[in-house]
């Protein structure tokens, strides 16, 4: 029975803790990875009660229901979490929604796994092998995959939005009815999702890490470039400067002024960010500068005052993707440490 837990339980909790590893900069907090894995499980248990209702009142038989009902709805399900984490801004990389995706799947199938050890007990070893090497790797795999083409699509794309998600969900469908329709043998099956997985996400990793790092070579300059131009005294001159300054024909000045002061808080604080994660990449320990708060709430305080049609004017100067608004909360987070 103990042989039969670990087999089952164990190896994608296994396979998460090498990505992690894997991870250089591990951003992640240890405690968002454990609450997505307890929405995980949730997600698991609401499946299953979907599931039973489903067969209960349209009398679908169990082969049907695993094939043509389960899949949609687990995808669906584990799905849901990782979107409301990007409409958050709690995923700012690639190698973050791998892992997060993982993480989800991995709380989904560590409830199912647990339900099926509870129910079946007269069951061989071979069948948790194939369980937990096969079963519950697919739906981290799967979770995670859909993580990755979501977070592809919204930072090739700048937006946000349910159609950025759809691709993702329906690959992670396809693949979960392809495992659940056993067009290989089980062994085989489990032996090449767990060969396949490996190979992609190692991929995945080292592309991300490469774009990580041109991301903020290239932003880091840039940014540094306008700020040193906004305090050094040449702004007006400059083409943003212009651009801003233009904005008085059809706002007030001091609207104008208060934008000034929010593009030029929010550089400082993207920078700072920055230069965090390259200090957090090359192992060096990064100190959070006591003014950060100070700074946040004045940004809070102008971000009402501008409204949100000054903050709509400002998009082309602060570069609003996903990615910049999370290094911002990055940098929140790691002051509040």
């Amino acid at each position: 029975m103990i042989a039969s837990i670990l087999i089952s339980l164990c190896p994608v909790f296994i396979f998460l803790l090498f990505l992690i590893i894997f991870d250089s900069y591990k951003l992640l907090k240890l405690s968002l990875l454990l609450k997505v894995i307890f929405l995980g499980c949730i997600a698991a248990i609401a499946s299953f009660w979907i599931e039973y209702l489903v067969k209960i009142i349209f009398h679908i038989h169990v082969a049907t229901l695993s094939l043509y009902v389960a899949p949609p709805l687990e995808e669906l399900l584990k799905a849901t979490i990782i979107i409301i984490l990007f409409y958050k801004k709690r995923i700012g990389f690639l190698v973050d929604a791998a892992i997060i995706g993982f993480a989800v799947g991995a709380g989904f199938s560590f409830a199912e796994n647990s339900y099926y050890l509870s129910m079946l007990n007269h069951e061989t070893i071979f069948t948790w092998v194939l369980r937990g090497f096969g079963t519950a790797i697919m739906h981290g795999s799967t979770t995670c995959l859909m993580a990755i083409i979501s977070g592809y699509i919204i930072e090739k794309s700048n937006s946000t939005r349910i159609k950025s998600f759809l691709p993702g969900i329906l690959l992670a469908i396809f693949f979960h009815i392809g495992f659940n329709l056993f067009i290989l043998p089980p062994v085989f099956m489990t032996v090449l999702l767990v060969a396949v997985f490996s190979i992609v996400i190692l991929v995945i990793f080292q592309q991300s890490e490469r774009g990580l790092e041109k991301w903020l070579e290239t932003s880091f300059t840039s940014d540094i470039s306008l700020l040193r131009t906004l305090k050094g005294g040449r702004f007006k001159e400059s083409k943003a400067g212009k651009y801003l300054y233009s904005l008085q024909k059809v706002l007030p000045k001091e609207i104008v002024g208060d934008m000034l002061c929010f593009l030029r808080i929010h550089l400082e604080l993207a920078v700072r960010a920055k230069a965090l994660l390259m200090l957090r990449e090359t192992g060096y320990p990064a100190e959070i500068d006591s003014t950060i708060q100070d700074k946040f709430s004045e940004m809070k305080y102008l971000e009402k005052t501008i409204g949100r049609s000054g903050i709509t004017a400002l998009k082309p100067l602060l570069h609003f993707s996903d990615k910049d608004l999370w290094q911002i909360y990055f940098l929140k987070k790691s002051h509040h440490k």
